[in-house]
């Protein structure tokens, strides 16, 4: 499968673009490959043509030149505008990555003045923030280089911004201040009145064209796999860089370090929003922030915490006894932290300088788990609760994952959390003062029946007697232990004053399911929408999605892709919806007990209770790790396992509580089937959403088994 839109020799593509083909073409590559495209990208791609051509003119280059526009990259949705194949003055083969930018002295304005690489560009029709274009070429550059083979040893790779709107003499001159020098000088950003300057650079570089083959070369290379997280993120934390943040990525990253360092300069509070799918680096970011706060050492207190249980136990095991990179004794483990340790009992306000909370749309209601003494809870709601650690708090969402309906997590709940900081402390502070004034009420409603019941003995039986004062005084224990929590009200108060600054971001790239947003586009589509309404498709050279007829056929498929000890190793593990029991209890000789039975068909969930010997090291050692050891492929995995995660290859078996609905020919969820306690009066909500996080968990393919023969058909039809 080619990896670009459109791609041409010299003066084929000069031909198209005069003969005004080019743009026709462009939309033939989008069509091909189920990219969409609106009225903005036609117009950047005939502006960009435009400048190429003339680069090229000017540059004198020879036919035989290769050009290639919206070159995808690997294991990504990400596209570099355009690349150029050719043999330079020194007879070496150059590949040049273009980063290509419509943007004038007035459209573009330095937001931050931190030597962050971030700037504010108008595009798309509003302004919002992008990073600046030598960065975007860097860390392109990096990406390329770590990924394809071809850029290691037998081809030059060199990058660079071109601004044809921007001008050296104009101003403002934001795009070159003084903090931008470095990377400048390694990646530059050449403007309009630069054309000559960077006609002559091409001209050495490409001078003796050969660009088809070199353009071969490339596409025909070998891809190496993409880096587990889970593995690098020791490495984080050790000053080696695996993760390359691209785009969007990068934007958020740069925004949010510049406000650490305003909003703890000017004593203020921030809440940070970043929205994504699956895939789209939300805990990549969060782990490169706080990897990055680590080793700089500035400020003391900076954790990442979710409400994900395997997500932070696999980051603590990764992390433990990892030392900090400039830092003797800090154990980066010590980083992550329960969601529920971040209340008033444990911090003081904005104690905590920056808060990472991942898989924010599983916050709860409440900030008290069920393990807490009493003088640890607190009145607040969790949101509440967090913003109320931290100078900083950064939210990384999806409002499309929440499971259950304790997940009350939404993008808009933060932002109005945020918003009326102060007044919602004080409006929970009433409503539990209130519930105590209830509650005291009942206390002593209760308290009066004991008289009438004492009175009533004569009149019952010695054992009805004691069953109805046991009830009574149960009753009044449990409002004495409800109010024991007046406790928490004495360790409370704001002394900020003032607004929280918000900030929204929205991740749209992403480098999951091999980079396909067309199979992610359609999952969305086919699990939530009727059939009429699905418009997106994928091809089986972008992401590898099967059916399967049996459940065992389905198992064995999942285990022959597991090759944990392969070169390249590769994961593989077989999940399903919550439809069946999952008791943890073992057979008589202590195995597992095969709790998921489809027919013949019979295997067990992940470890709740372990098995006894000689059974125990088939399995992997806890649900928490099911997906990152080895012996994990011999269980069976629930969303709750593997949440937060991603792994090469996801087998699921779609249960008995998702079926196909004929009358409004879709998929509905059966709430008399699923096991999910917790779905609420909005089982279809929920149960979706389990099966969209599974869906979305397989970095190179997906196979499904479904219970229901209904939804096999239609999931063939959709395709």
């Amino acid at each position: 499968m080619s990896r670009v839109i459109y791609c041409a020799p010299k003066d084929a593509f000069i031909d198209d673009v005069f003969d005004n083909l080019f743009v026709s073409k462009m939309q033939e590559g989008a069509h091909l490959y189920h990219l969409g495209y609106g009225a903005s990208e036609l117009k950047s791609w005939m502006n960009n043509a435009q400048q190429i051509q003339n680069l090229l003119l000017r540059a004198n280059l020879p036919d035989d030149t290769y050009i290639a526009f919206e070159y995808r990259i690997p294991h990504g949705s990400g596209r570099i505008d355009c690349m150029l194949f050719g043999k330079g003055e020194n007879y070496r083969d150059n590949v040049i990555h273009i980063e290509l930018k419509q943007w004038s002295n007035n459209s573009v304005s330095e937001l931050y003045s931190t030597g962050v690489f971030k700037v504010e560009a108008f595009t798309g029709g509003h302004y919002q923030p992008v990073p600046h274009p030598s960065q975007q070429v860097a860390n392109y550059q990096q990406y390329l280089k770590d990924y394809e083979a071809v850029f290691q040893d037998q081809c030059n790779l060199e990058g660079l911004a071109y601004c044809y709107n921007y001008l050296t003499k104009g101003t403002p001159l934001d795009l070159y201040a003084d903090h931008y020098k470095a990377i400048l000088e390694q990646f530059p950003l050449y403007s309009g009145d630069q054309a000559r300057e960077l006609a002559s650079r091409l001209n050495k570089l490409l001078l003796f064209g050969d660009g088809l083959r070199i353009f071969n070369n490339v596409q025909n290379t070998s891809i190496r796999p993409s880096k587990n997280l889970m593995d690098a993120a020791a490495n984080m934390f050790k000053g080696i860089t695996e993760f390359h943040l691209l785009d969007d990525q990068l934007a958020a990253s740069n925004t949010i370090f510049a406000e650490v360092e305003r909003t703890i300069k000017e004593n203020k509070k921030t809440v940070i929003i970043v929205k994504g799918g699956p895939g789209t680096g939300k805990t990549v970011i969060a782990l490169h922030i706080l990897s990055q706060l680590a080793q700089q050492g500035q400020y003391k207190n900076c954790f990442f915490t979710t409400r994900s249980k395997a997500l932070r136990n696999n980051l603590k095991l990764k992390l433990r006894n990892i030392q900090i990179k400039n830092h003797q004794k800090a154990d980066a483990g010590n980083l992550i932290r329960n969601i529920y340790s971040f209340k008033p009992h444990h911090y003081k306000e904005s104690e905590v300088d920056v808060l990472l909370v991942d898989e924010a749309h599983r916050i709860s209601n409440s900030s008290n788990h069920m393990s807490d003494n009493s003088y640890e809870t607190t009145y607040l709601s969790q949101v509440i609760s967090l913003i109320y650690c931290s100078k900083v708090c950064v939210f990384f969402i999806d409002d499309r994952q929440a499971i259950t309906n304790t997940e009350i997590g939404t993008s808009d709940m933060i932002r109005d959390a945020a918003k009326n900081y102060l007044s919602r402390m004080q409006l929970e502070k009433t409503a539990f003062l209130t519930k105590l004034t209830k509650l005291e009420q009942k206390r002593n409603r209760l308290k009066s029946q004991r008289l009438p019941l004492l009175e009533k003995q004569g009149q019952m039986s010695q054992k009805e007697f004691i069953k109805e004062l046991t009830k009574l005084e149960l009753k009044i224990v449990k409002i004495d232990r409800e109010l024991g929590k007046k406790e928490c009200l004495h360790d409370i108060s704001s002394s900020f004053s003032g607004d929280v600054n918000i900030l929204d971001f929205e991740l749209i790239s992403q480098f999951r399911c091999n980079g396909s947003d067309n199979y992610l586009d359609w999952l969305d589509d086919v699990i939530y929408k009727p059939f009429s309404q699905i418009n997106t498709h994928f091809s089986e050279k972008e992401y590898d999605f099967k059916v399967f007829d049996s459940p065992q056929v389905l198992y064995e498929q999942i285990k022959a892709k597991n090759q944990p000890d392969g070169t390249p190793a590769r994961t593989a593990r077989l999940a399903a919806g919550y439809c069946w029991d999952w008791k943890g209890e073992l057979t008589p000789e202590g195995d597992l007990k095969k709790e998921v039975v489809i027919g013949d068909f019979q295997m067990p969930w992940e470890t709740l209770k372990p098995a006894r010997e000689p059974y125990r090291r088939r399995y992997a050692s806890s649900a928490d790790t099911w997906a990152i050891e080895p012996e994990g492929i011999n269980q069976v995995g629930c969303v709750f396992s593997i949440q937060g995660l991603e792994i090469d290859y996801i087998g699921v078996i779609l249960g008995p509580d998702i079926d196909y609905d004929p009358e409004n020919d879709c998929l509905k969820a059966v709430r008399r089937i699923t096991h999910n306690m917790n779905a609420g009066n909005d089982p279809d909500k929920f149960v979706k959403n389990i099966y969209r996080v599974l869906l979305s968990r397989g970095k190179l393919g997906c196979y499904v088994y479904c219970c229901n023969d209904g939804v096999a058909k239609y999931l063939r039809r959709c395709r």
